[in-house]
């Protein structure tokens, strides 16, 4: 099973990982995950986001709310979160993917496209989204239920022959979420240069939908559940069943910040 490759919002999780002032260990976001060449282990999220996944809507179109997208051209890039944004969104009202006619394309060609009159709408990602959706431009149509999240993923070999290096890295992100606590006005110092094409409010915009934190929670699994479900209905297959409980490795957060990881237990097993 091959999970979506993620757009340029990867930069927004970073946070933690810039102020931590580290190299040497990868972070990539939940959909970046290769499950065909196994399973990695995850020891903790950096951020969730409420509110920017969504579709950029051409005014001039007649859309006003998803269900009017039935039948209309939607400009996606294909293998990308960008699918999956535009499948929540339609799901979430109710219509099948192939009840709307999509368009491949790049984000560039996308925004040039909708703006030209082209498309309908355009399933795009962050910062891309808010720039399509500017005043005097897009609108946005965000989905009102889903939750993006991003997390460190490794492979447990790797992790426990360098069970030191990942502690001290772990307890990095930690001082590092401490300092966004008390001092918040470093979120958009830190975001500022990475982000260059984004307004001041359009920034805002995505430091007020973002918490930057570290952990292991139940809407994670849920998350990672649901996101699997849809790569199995989207036709991707893969060589053997997996429990997402049993990727997520809370053995080293618990030892540093227990308070960090609220994962519920499986329940106990009768014997036979």
């Amino acid at each position: 099973m091959r999970a979506p490759r993620p757009g340029p919002r990867a930069l927004v999780p970073g946070l933690l990982l810039l102020l931590a002032a580290l190299v040497g260990c990868d972070q990539p976001p939940e959909t970046e995950l290769r499950l065909r060449v196994g399973y990695p282990d995850i020891p903790s999220t950096l951020h969730r986001s409420d509110g920017l996944t969504g579709l950029a809507v051409n005014p001039q179109a007649g859309i006003r709310t998803a269900a009017d997208l039935r039948g209309r051209r939607i400009g996606v890039t294909p293998g990308t979160s960008s699918q999956l944004a535009l499948d929540v969104v339609l799901a979430e009202n109710g219509l099948e993917p192939g009840e709307v006619r999509s368009v491949p394309g790049q984000p560039r060609d996308l925004m040039a496209a909708l703006e030209a009159g082209e498309l309908d709408a355009a399933s795009l990602w962050v910062p891309n989204l808010l720039v399509a959706t500017e005043p005097g431009k897009a609108r946005l149509l965000a989905s009102e239920v889903y939750a993006e999240m991003s997390m460190l993923a490794g492979m447990r070999p790797r992790i426990e022959s360098r069970r030191m290096e990942a502690r001290r890295f772990l307890r990095a992100l930690l001082r590092a979420q401490g300092m966004v606590r008390r001092r918040p006005q470093l979120v958009e110092s830190t975001l500022r240069p990475r982000f260059p094409q984004l307004s001041q409010a359009q920034l805002a915009t995505i430091i007020s939908h973002s918490r930057f934190e570290v952990g292991l929670s139940n809407l994670l699994l849920s998350t990672l559940r649901q996101e699997g479900a849809w790569l199995e209905q989207r036709g991707e297959s893969r060589a053997e069943r997996i429990r997402f409980r049993d990727v997520l490795a809370p053995g080293l957060l618990e030892e540093l910040s227990p308070e960090s990881v609220t994962l519920l237990r499986p329940p106990e097993r009768p014997l036979p």
